[in-house]
């Protein structure tokens, strides 16, 4: 298991994404299947340095993966920020003009699209995001 706590910033997206990467990697995912492990990774890692501390204040993220009894890796993202449940994520609506179309929800499609399960869930002060890749993508 991986376990890595940073400060919330930008400036260790590429830290955490190669821990990830690395542990994949040692595991036997294929390279495909890494590069969209690592999109999903960038955008949770992404959504948590821009929305879950307020601006000024600053927080960490705790990473953990691991593999489960079934050999899908887990990756958990957990911070201590703003309450957020993703739990009632709405697919975008990608048909209509990109001008048209409301601002985020992008980074949970594409977290969705890549992963084979995303769950949020809130324990005490902290927000846990969880991440599941199976070694190919289930459709």
């Amino acid at each position: 298991m991986v376990r890595i706590r940073l400060s919330a910033e930008m400036q260790n997206l590429e830290h955490f994404v190669s821990a990830i990467r690395e542990y994949a990697a040692r595991h036997t995912f294929t390279e495909k299947r890494i590069r969209e492990i690592e999109l999903a990774a960038e955008e949770a890692l992404v959504n948590i340095f821009q929305h879950a501390y307020p601006a000024g204040q600053g927080g960490e993220v705790t990473l953990e993966c691991s593999l489960n009894g079934m050999q899908q890796l887990v990756i958990r993202f957990m911070d201590t920020g703003i309450p957020f449940d993703g739990s009632a994520f709405e697919a975008p609506d990608l048909t209509s003009e990109v001008d048209e179309r409301p601002v985020g929800g992008l980074g949970l499609f594409f977290m969705h699209a890549m992963m084979d399960e995303v769950s949020f869930h809130r324990k005490g002060d902290t927000n846990i995001l969880t991440l599941l890749a199976g070694r190919t993508k289930k459709d």
